[in-house]
């Protein structure tokens, strides 16, 4: 499991209507509204863990969560699943065939856009993204620099809600989330992107690091702005898979985090109007470690027997060809040197696409929802319980995406 960015994004907003967003489909899903909704994701977060989690603390936080909410068992992110693609299947609707998102580092074309950006890498907050490392392209005959958000192609739930002159805050772990902002770059009120890659690649110190987000949550709900604004654990190798010691207490930071959350919202007497989501961007593969194995990245270019420009490796090996016509010839695989890595994500499988996703708010039923879900369908979601039209999201018009099952 990797719990480099456990709160990814946070959406505040007054609801529009006494009602949510009238789509059609309210003969199977219950009318519901809020006034407020908040989405957190904890990278690596497996459906069979949620399960298993509640099961190991039956009076956990997350566990109360789900005796108030909905947990689908059966929902998918995006494929291939690395970080950009899995965060804008929830923000958007829409798959990478829409987005044009298809891994972190590459979007949509040959251009990198992702931890590289800001101007000192081994600082967690060195101003933000460093104009002269963005490329750049031909706007009316003039050099443009080219943000992140620049390459989305179309829009995000941030911006549907800013346009209804709502709030909107998000968390992430490196500046280059930019691209959350949407292609008017103007969805954000606020966002915050301390960098994960600045601090030890151990549970204690992502851990410290992934406090700062749940800070800077307490920040917003008091409507006030944090400062700066703008590794690896995994499964033992049993029979059960069971937790090891640094995953598990990895799960109880993200459960203690939630339960501090839930207590801020009660101080702040809105947590009866909150929607709180919980939905994984990727998840982590192997979880189970028997199936582990690693090849040098660096066979992969040679063994293509091609020109290749670029490369991005995890469990998958996307290959950006200098010549597209060469593309029968080339091959693409997963590959690792690392000694600490036990697992990578990005990939197709169950395990790097099967993930957490529940919703929790007062009021609701317990319910276990078997039917296969995508995480795309919470951006729908948010905007039709806050009372706002979900086909005003490009992506999720365009594909036909609807809100969960439920809602």
């Amino acid at each position: 499991m990797l719990l480099k960015n456990f709160i990814v994004g946070a959406v505040f907003c007054a609801a529009t209507n006494a009602l949510p967003w009238n789509d059609g489909d309210d003969k199977e899903n219950e009318k519901k509204s809020y006034k407020y909704v908040a989405l957190f994701s904890v990278d690596g977060f497996h459906s069979s863990g949620v399960a298993k989690y509640s099961s190991l603390r039956p009076q956990s936080n997350i566990a109360a969560l789900l005796a108030t909410g909905y947990e689908y068992a059966n929902a998918f992110t995006s494929a291939p699943s690395d970080s950009f693609p899995g965060t804008m299947n929830q923000y958007t609707g829409a798959s990478p065939r829409t987005t044009g998102t298809r891994c972190q580092g590459k979007s949509g074309a040959e251009v990198a856009l992702a931890a590289n950006l800001d101007y000192n890498s081994t600082e967690r907050f060195s101003g933000g993204i460093n104009p002269d490392e963005l490329p750049q392209k031909l706007v009316n005959g003039q050099c443009t620099l080219v943000y992140p958000h620049n390459r989305t192609r179309i829009n995000t739930i941030f911006e549907v809600v800013h346009q209804a002159d709502k709030h909107t805050a998000y968390a992430d772990k490196h500046p280059a989330y930019d691209l959350v902002r949407g292609p008017s770059g103007e969805g954000l009120t606020v966002g915050y992107f301390p960098k994960i890659a600045a601090v030890a690649n151990t549970v204690d110190a992502t851990i410290t690091c992934n406090s700062l987000h749940v800070t800077a949550f307490f920040n917003w709900i008091s409507g006030t702005t944090p400062p700066n604004s703008e590794k690896t654990a995994g499964y033992t190798n049993d029979t059960k898979l069971t937790f090891t010691a640094p995953l598990l207490k990895a799960f109880d930071f993200v459960n203690n985090s939630l339960s501090k959350i839930v207590d801020a919202l009660k101080a702040k007497n809105i947590y009866d109007q909150t929607l709180i989501i919980v939905a994984s961007k990727h998840g982590q593969a192997p979880i189970n470690p028997a199936l582990y194995h690693k090849i040098d990245l660096a066979l992969i270019i040679p063994a293509t027997g091609v020109d290749v420009d670029w490369v991005t490796t995890n469990n998958i090996a996307p290959l950006f060809l200098t010549d597209q016509s060469t593309l029968a010839k080339a091959l693409g695989v997963i590959y690792t040197t690392s000694t600490a890595k036990i697992a990578e994500y990005g990939g197709l499988s169950d395990d790097d696409r099967k993930v957490a996703c529940f919703a929790s708010a007062k009021g609701l039923k317990k319910l276990v929802i078997n039917d296969t879900v995508s995480t795309k369908q919470i951006g729908p979601t948010v905007l039709k319980v806050l009372g706002l039209n979900p086909e005003d999201m490009q992506g999720a018009k365009a594909e036909g995406t609807k809100a969960l099952k439920g809602f």
